[in-house]
């Protein structure tokens, strides 16, 4: 009896275990991620393109995220795998977007930048990229737009910047100038899905639309730096200086070049201009002695905020159709339209407020 029980209990445990005649098998040994190509990239999609952080609505900023990237200071900055700015090539949709005069020394500037919003997919390959990228460049870095679905989609950002919770910049405050002027507002929005027309178009899954626009808007001062203006005396040609011993001394350049048989006048043209800026520092800013400093007794020193404002805009049309199972036409449009007065990139700013780079130029204008 008890050799019975035994024999039931047994049986009992195997069941439960899973059954006398069932197997459990474990094989070991590494699977390959990818037999179909050699290439080595990272491809970010979907939600990541969205939920990961970076400064801008610039896709290339995404680039920056992904392994073998280094960026030492700004994201133009950058280098991928120690390699040199010439050997990227940046991509959207195929057609190089660099600004290849530039690449060899600053390969992430972009003619068209590439919007969060309407990319797609962003991949980065460091090595054998493929045959369709012979000699583009050692690092690919692809962007593909964003193309409609059977689906309506679409959705819309406002984004806005103010000053009123920034701090004074520490030479404003030493200089006495006002804090800096920075109003960032960014906008847009994109909607995409099927293009339908009765009797010719009939099903959602033929023809797709997508559209995207965005614009940057950001009106703000930019510190002029040191500038140098003449005083009164020395505009009418009375130079101040200090002779070996020390004692200060003035001279009229103007007498003086007369009497060695010179013009002992000012060209008209350089008096009308001299006076334009004269007007121009005295509207506002911070105008400073040089005599303290550095012994400069005929300049002045000037520093003011340089009014501007900067816009972009960056329209983005992507239309597709399956004209058959085997055959696909698409149609992809990206431009970005840039304005910037002055032009602080290239460090382009005004000579004195309202005078612009040239201050002669104006002073034409100024006569019509």
């Amino acid at each position: 009896m008890l050799d019975v029980l035994v024999l039931l209990s047994v049986r009992s445990l195997l069941r439960i275990a899973g059954g006398v005649n069932e197997q459990v098998v474990v094989s070991g040994g590494g699977e390959i991620l990818q037999t179909e190509s050699a290439n080595v990239s990272t491809t970010i999609v979907g939600k990541q393109i969205v939920e990961l952080p970076f400064v801008s609505r610039d896709a290339l900023q995404l680039v920056l995220t992904l392994p073998g990237v280094q960026t030492p200071g700004t994201p133009r900055t950058s280098s991928i795998n120690g390699l040199p700015k010439g050997s990227v090539n940046l991509t959207l949709d195929g057609v190089n977007i660099q600004d290849n005069f530039l690449r060899s020394s600053d390969g992430f500037f972009t003619q068209v930048q590439p919007k969060s919003d309407a990319v797609s997919e962003v991949t980065l390959s460091t090595a054998v990229p493929g045959a369709e990228s012979g000699g583009e460049g050692a690092v690919q870095v692809r962007f593909t737009t964003k193309s409609g679905t059977p689906d309506f989609h679409g959705g819309a950002f406002w984004q806005y910047r103010s000053p009123n919770f920034n701090s004074n910049y520490y030479f404003n405050n030493i200089d006495g100038l006002p804090r800096d002027t920075l109003f960032l507002r960014q906008f847009g929005g994109h909607v995409g899905g099927p293009i339908i027309f009765p009797h010719l178009l009939k099903s959602r899954n033929r023809a797709f639309f997508f559209l995207n626009y965005e614009e940057f808007r950001l009106p703000q001062t930019y510190p002029s730096g040191n500038v140098f203006a003449l005083t009164s005396d020395a505009r009418s040609g009375v130079f101040t200086y200090a002779d070996s011993t020390g004692t200060v001394r003035t001279v009229n350049l103007l007498t003086l070049a007369a009497s060695k048989g010179f013009p002992g006048a000012i060209d008209p043209k350089i008096t009308q201009g001299l006076s334009l800026v004269d007007t121009a520092i005295h509207t506002g800013g911070s105008l400073k002695s040089r005599i303290a400093s550095a012994n400069d007794y005929n300049r002045l020193q000037y520093n003011f905020q340089d009014p501007g404002n900067n816009i972009r805009r960056f329209p983005t049309a992507r239309f597709d159709w399956n004209v058959t199972k085997s055959q696909h036409l698409e149609f992809i449009h990206n431009y970005q339209f840039y304005y910037s007065n002055p032009d602080a990139v290239n460090s382009q700013l005004d000579v004195a407020p309202g005078l612009g780079i040239v201050g002669r130029s104006r002073a034409v204008r100024s006569e019509r």
